[in-house]
């Protein structure tokens, strides 16, 4: 081939890859167009489905409301969302949240007049009523009361500081009251909990709050609220991720309780799996603000995650704890590290001993300081402080299991037998009433009773394998040793070091023999 003719199959390849231009495109459209709005229908319906997926039912309402609820949501008006939710409640969605509450269910139909004639009787009964002191209060919001909404919320959570709605809707009263820093508290001690609230109401006060203030161009510590806020909704849609991102990031940059921002972006990388990255962040949170009980307790459980840093992850306990020392959450949770991780229960009882100096009266103290009393084998001890609970809670037959274990230990077993039969007065299925009078039984050499209470045991827990290879050891005390071969197969099976089976096993095994040849 010629240089010419080289040329011009050059130009002919060049203008037969050239750019189309948009009026070529345009026919390209129009001539596939049925295929073009087909992908794009199937990319649409494939991205609608896999967001809708991701979220609560609750932001997904088969109703006009709820539908315009969706899109508002969607289009970041959280403001706008809230408001077509409420209308979908009132509009009969309310019937989805009912819980036997009168008073609340007025106020899902948005009739406050009864809400508040309901709320007045409930309170002449019961002046304690958690959640009739929550309705009282969104009933003061949704007329525009917040001082009244505040009170009404803070004594809430006075009466349960656990009650993650009672917390959640102070912090949005103080929200709107411009209290920033005591609502973020608010947050931060709901957001600790492993649960949510049961109210479809509270949510949405937190998502028109959200929407509130995002709207009015927050600025400092509102960055950081904000931040929690979007912690709380992505709980229920994962894509306030990046919101809650965000706001932590301006916190961070404004300077304003840097410490909680950087909680929330630990939180964040936590929910992902990136425990490295969330530990990085919790230290920084210690490093910033070593009076922040959260930063430690986070970091102490993204090193209990590392399996084998237990000295770490107890200064971090240890941490919380001095941060917070009157905050019962923090104590519990070092005590608990102290008991099933670190095994020294002379300092758990300390703090316990501690507390109760404090709160003398407190039955979650007494039950506790009872509890490592008799780990400790301190069994008289244990035994009294299980009988001061009893004065403050007549009804608590796990109180009564409790006491037979101890009487047990100091080998009052007649007295054992009816604290566990008082245990099972409050209801016949309890396991660990069954295997208390197995054991007591056994102590006594009454083995038929013993094998029949531990025969009920097992049938109300499935297979407890302990609690079967000491049904082993009866069947083997009364020369069942057919029953007893079968049942220490069984336990060894699931198993195969069990002490109490291993330990009995030569001796049923050369008494099946020896029946054997008597045969």
């Amino acid at each position: 081939m010629d240089a010419s003719a080289e040329a011009s199959s050059i130009q002919r390849q060049k203008r037969r890859w050239k750019t189309p231009n948009w009026q070529i495109l345009g026919l390209i459209a129009i001539k596939y167009r049925r295929l073009l709005l087909g992908l794009a229908v199937a990319l649409t319906f494939l991205f609608v489905q896999e967001r809708l997926f991701t979220m609560d039912h609750r932001l997904l309402q088969p109703t006009v409301d709820g539908v315009r609820g969706l899109i508002h949501y969607q289009m970041g008006q959280y403001r706008k969302a809230a408001a077509a939710y409420r209308a979908d409640l009132r509009n009969g969605g309310w019937r989805e949240w009912r819980s036997g509450d009168e008073a609340y269910a007025a106020l899902l139909k948005g009739d406050l007049s009864e809400t508040t004639r309901l709320i007045d009787l409930k309170l002449m009964k019961q002046q304690d009523d958690i959640e009739a002191w929550l309705t009282q209060g969104e009933v003061a919001l949704e007329e525009g009361n917040i001082h009244r909404a505040s009170d009404a919320f803070d004594h809430a959570v006075s009466l349960d500081d656990k009650h993650f709605d009672a917390l959640l809707l102070s912090a949005v009263a103080h929200s709107r009251s411009g209290d920033i820093d005591r609502a973020t508290d608010r947050l931060r001690h709901a957001l600790r909990h492993d649960y949510v609230g049961r109210r479809i109401t509270a949510y949405l006060w937190a998502l028109q709050t959200a929407g509130e203030l995002r709207k009015d161009s927050p600025d400092g510590s509102q960055w950081c609220l904000l931040a929690h806020y979007y912690r709380y909704l992505r709980i229920f849609d994962p894509s306030n991720t990046a919101w809650a991102r965000n706001a932590a990031i301006k916190a961070i940059d404004s300077g304003s309780r840097v410490d909680d921002a950087y909680i929330t972006l630990g939180v964040l990388k936590e929910k992902t799996g990136d425990y490295h990255a969330a530990l990085s962040y919790f230290l920084k949170a210690v490093e910033t603000n070593p009076r922040n009980p959260e930063a430690y307790r986070r970091a102490a459980n993204m090193y209990r995650h590392r399996g084998s840093d237990l000295l770490n992850e107890y200064r971090m306990w240890k941490g919380a704890y001095t941060a917070s020392s009157s905050d019962g959450f923090y104590r519990d949770s070092l005590v608990s590290f102290l008991i099933d991780r670190f095994g020294d229960y002379p300092q758990a009882l300390e703090l316990v001993r501690q507390a109760l100096a404090q709160e003398p009266q407190n039955p979650d103290l007494l039950e506790q300081s009872a509890n490592l009393h008799q780990r400790l084998g301190k069994h008289e001890d244990a035994i009294r402080l299980y009988r001061e609970i009893l004065t403050l809670q007549p009804s608590s037959p796990d109180i009564f299991d409790a006491i037979g274990q101890s009487l047990i230990y100091v080998g009052r077993y007649n007295d054992a037998i009816a604290s566990f039969q008082r245990a099972l007065d409050f209801g016949a299925h309890r396991y660990r009433s069954h295997h208390g009078l197995g054991r007591a039984y056994a102590q006594q050499g009454r083995h038929v009773d013993s094998i029949r209470e531990y025969e009920t045991a097992l049938q109300i827990r499935g297979d407890d394998i302990d609690t079967r290879a000491y049904l082993c050891t009866q069947y083997w005390a009364v020369n069942r040793y057919l029953d007893a071969e079968a049942c220490l197969k069984h336990v060894l099976h699931h198993d195969l070091h069990n002490k109490t089976a291993m330990k009995i096993y030569p001796y049923v095994m050369k008494g099946l023999d020896h029946s054997r040849h008597e045969r």
